[in-house]
């Protein structure tokens, strides 16, 4: 038995962004670039990992909205579009930048685009535990109004990694890290085996958490793990690893709009960037991450029962996109560990519960991550105004739903003809409740107090809440078009089995 484990969890997620009825759409590019820089490198890491015999576990929330994106055939056909452009414009670039867009060109060839199995395949190869997140990443704790709305996003999620991965996933990323006293309750009934939380909601656990952020606690019918703050900071707090000055800078660029530049100082002080520089440094950076991890383990290993466990997540995008050698450091943690078996090991949530499930019962304190770790980011005075919005589109799409969505949710039944009756105003609740569910996304009122793209988070907001009453109306006057409705479908068409009854009081 090791002295400590290490899990590590990287969440991935983009907002839903799919705009069929425009040629191109500039907001797209946020997943054409993190399936280049990101989940290809993350997922050639870990392929060459396991290629190679290297003992590890790793776990992988991919959030429903994102899992959606990288399986529709257009955005799929865009991407490549994407990736052909940038490798073609490269060629005159940097030779680590044409080498770069040159490798995820094939790469995305060579899988026919199908970056979801290529994460499914690792998973079912025993290196990879994929779970999700709420449905289109509704920040929970400023839904809890409205239990419906929170059981919706749980339970759609949850259907959809069924269809996905063909089982149920053992564990829950909460959006944000928002966790709310009660929360548990809905997890557990929804059969989740663990969810993540930040440190300070086991600091200010009921009853406090007495082995701090290394072993995980137990609600009703569920465990709860918390992240560990020191690895955090280690890899995106101030002074973090990626702002070493050897590392590629995101966000300069030269007169050709290229990052060739390494962080270094500033903007007028900008070196090229070297890559077999930052390669070394990655590989120190990742020596150094994980002798940290094992002082820590064997620290409290003298102070706990059962092994501590150390939960080191981030957000996925980290380590590639806004950290072009991240997924460099992963490999070199994830090899450097497995040398280190008997001081640490590789471990996900579920395995450690297996192993040692736990004896302490608590209930986290009220928390998130982002500034002030209180919900800070997502109710200000920059987007406050859109909670009463959500939930009343919410009571409204209920109440339809239970006035006269009345036998739409038995066992399908074979079509009407010509699509007319049941089965079209059966797609007109479910694009509905598609809308409802694209309007709470965390993403919108993030953007709103970041200030980027603001004024595209606003209006996504607003025209799917103006879908969702347009569509009530509809319903209840009996005047559904199915014209305008397949053209709402076309937009957005995320979550092809929803269960509207998710939506309704329990």
């Amino acid at each position: 038995m090791p002295r400590g484990y290490l899990a590590l969890v990287l969440h991935a997620h983009l907002p839903f962004v799919r705009h069929p009825e425009h040629a191109e759409f500039l907001e797209e590019r946020w997943l054409f670039e993190a399936v280049s820089d990101c989940y290809l490198p993350l997922l050639g890491v870990f392929e060459k990992l396991a290629d190679d015999g290297v003992p590890f576990r790793a776990t992988l929330s991919i959030s429903p909205t994102l899992a959606a994106m990288l399986d529709d055939d257009l955005l799929r056909r865009r991407c490549h579009d994407f990736l052909k452009e940038r490798q073609a414009k490269s060629q005159g670039a940097a030779p680590f930048l044409a080498e770069h867009s040159d490798h995820a060109l094939r790469e995305f060839e060579r899988r026919g685009g199908d970056i979801v199995g290529g994460f499914s395949s690792l998973q079912q190869r025993g290196c990879l535990e994929i779970i999700t997140t709420a449905a289109t990443h509704g920040f929970l704790p400023l839904q809890k109004s409205h239990a419906p709305t929170v059981r919706a996003q749980i339970r759609v999620a949850l259907d959809e990694h069924v269809r996905r991965f063909h089982a149920k996933p053992c564990g829950f990323w909460l959006p944000e890290c928002g966790f709310y006293p009660g929360l548990q309750h809905e997890l557990a009934a929804a059969g989740v085996g663990y969810f993540i939380v930040d440190a300070h909601g086991f600091l200010n656990a009921q009853p406090p958490a007495p082995h701090g952020v290394f072993a995980p606690v137990a609600c009703p019918g569920v465990a709860v793990f918390a992240r560990d703050p020191d690895s955090a900071r280690e890899v995106w707090g101030p002074g973090g690893f990626p702002g070493a000055a050897a590392y590629r800078d995101f966000h300069a660029t030269d007169g050709n709009g290229f990052k060739s530049f390494a962080v270094t100082g500033a903007a007028d002080e900008k070196k090229g960037y070297d890559p077999k520089l930052a390669a070394r440094l990655a590989l120190h950076h990742a020596h150094q991450f994980v002798q940290s991890r094992i002082a820590q383990a064997e620290f409290q290993a003298a102070h706990l029962a059962n092994p501590p466990v150390i939960v080191a997540a981030y957000d996925a995008e980290l380590f590639g996109h806004w950290w072009h050698e991240g997924p460099q450091f992963l490999e070199h943690v994830l090899r450097i560990a497995a040398s280190h078996g008997k001081e640490i090991e590789t471990i996900t949530p579920s395995d450690y519960i297996a192993r040692h499930p736990p004896a302490f019962a608590a209930v986290p304190g009220a928390s998130s991550w982002g500034q002030h770790g209180f919900n800070d980011y997502w109710l200000n005075a920059t987007n406050h105004w859109i909670y009463p919005e959500l939930r009343r589109a919410a009571l409204r799409f209920a109440e339809v739903c239970t006035m006269h969505g009345g036998g739409l949710w038995e066992k399908p039944r074979a079509p009407a003809p010509n699509g007319g009756g049941g089965p079209l105003l059966r797609r007109a609740h479910q694009q509905a409740g598609r809308s409802l569910l694209l309007a709470q996304a965390s993403d919108w009122p993030f953007m709103m107090k970041r200030g980027a793209s603001a004024s595209y988070a606003g209006k996504r907001l607003s025209d799917q809440l103006a879908r969702v009453h347009h569509l009530c109306d509809a319903i209840e006057q009996g005047t559904v078009s199915e014209r305008r409705l397949l053209a709402l479908e076309q937009m957005d068409n995320l979550f092809p089995h929803l269960d509207c009854r998710h939506f309704l009081e329990a």
